[in-house]
């Protein structure tokens, strides 16, 4: 059996980072949601290779922007992050997978141990949350079939999460992980990074 599955979700990128409206101009904010994906792309394909990948979207430019041994999981339109999250769980069971590691691509700098530490939680947890500074779920580590549990991404999703486990029967933990916790989503996210980098560097 197929161990773990890694699922990066992806709006078009025309419709992404709207939130950011006010810092930055719809190409900008384009450029920003590509270099974002691209970065967390390059990062699992060189420390976690063995990991197979999905990306689930509605964006037509994807094709050629994903190495070769990543896989399309085409949504003919956007259908929000829950029904994409049903969808793929769905998807890997089918193809037995043991668990699905669903990444945010916003996530600003990665780091291998906290991914590691995550992946580790797995072993005797059903649900592995790692928690964003907002309230989010900026990875969410399911084990298959998850039978009863209900994505609720949204608002503060993680202590949602936590409820739909605990409704599901299934046993969880929530993670406060430095870098897992900080993507760029509003105009704070973007000046905080742009305190360690200056503007060219974040708009790769």
């Amino acid at each position: 059996m197929n161990r773990c599955l890694l699922v990066i979700p992806l709006k078009p990128f025309a419709l992404a980072k709207s939130r950011l409206a006010e810092a930055l101009s719809p190409t900008e904010r384009q450029q920003l949601v590509r270099a974002l994906f691209l970065r967390c792309e390059h990062f699992f394909a060189s420390a976690f290779a063995a990991m197979p990948r999905l990306v689930v979207t509605a964006e037509p430019e994807i094709a050629a922007l994903c190495s070769g041994a990543t896989q399309i999981l085409h949504e003919a339109q956007p259908q929000g992050l829950n029904a994409a999250a049903e969808r793929v769980r769905h998807f890997a069971s089918a193809q037995g997978y043991a668990q699905m590691l669903i990444i945010s691509a916003d996530i600003a700098l990665w780091r291998q141990t906290e991914v590691t530490c995550l992946l580790q939680a797995g072993h005797t947890r059903d649900l592995v949350i790692a928690r964003a500074h907002d309230g989010g779920s900026n990875a969410l580590l399911l084990r298959l079939p998850g039978r009863g549990f209900a994505f609720a991404y949204g608002e503060h999703s993680a202590k949602a999460h936590q409820i739909a486990a605990r409704q599901a029967g299934l046993s969880c933990v929530l993670l406060d992980l430095p870098l897992l916790s900080r993507d760029l989503d509003r105009p704070a996210d973007l000046l905080l990074w742009q305190a360690k980098q200056n503007r060219s560097q974040v708009l790769l």
